[in-house]
């Protein structure tokens, strides 16, 4: 069982490396969570990843957010804070709306449709569906569907809203 493990970590650079090499965005993330997937579903059985990897991936996901603020954003966001709330807020309620009618229709949990529609990071979003006990494979699967939409459809979105400018 412990070789599964290792051969699983493994599996998970490789698959990350092989997303950074393709230079989609978040294609670390991406990759090495693409290669997991795959490998839990052909390969051999493997146990849950002991709770100090949980721990130290937090702590790094943590930092890696927190260091991306500078000092220099403030002025930016004073300038911004009015449609950064409002964006953020319309959101929010999507989210919510959406999460609500997946709950009553009995397509997923409160917490699980919540999580999983709230807009935000994947990494910060699938941790807090880990520490409240949703279903963080399907949160993924949200997020992941989310990002991939996105990415392989920017550059036509962005081609469409740039002819009306």
């Amino acid at each position: 069982m412990k070789s599964s493990l290792v051969m699983m970590i493994l599996v998970g650079c490789v698959g990350g490396w092989l997303g950074h090499w393709s230079k989609l965005p978040s294609g670390v993330l991406l990759g090495s969570l693409a290669a997991v997937i795959a490998f839990k579903l052909l390969g051999p059985e493997v146990g849950a990843l002991p709770s100090s990897f949980k721990f130290g991936a937090q702590v790094c996901i943590g930092i890696l957010i927190g260091a991306g603020f500078h000092r220099s954003m403030i002025p930016q966001l004073q300038k911004l804070w009015i449609p950064v709330v409002v964006s953020a807020l319309l959101l929010m309620v999507v989210g919510i709306l959406t999460s609500i009618v997946m709950a009553k229709m009995g397509v997923l949990d409160l917490a699980t449709s919540y999580l999983s529609t709230s807009p935000g990071g994947m990494t910060a979003l699938v941790t807090i569906a880990f520490d409240t006990g949703a279903a963080a494979p399907l949160v993924t699967l949200f997020h992941f569907t989310r990002i991939l939409l996105v990415v392989f459809t920017a550059p036509l979105v962005l081609r469409f809203l740039q002819s009306f400018l």
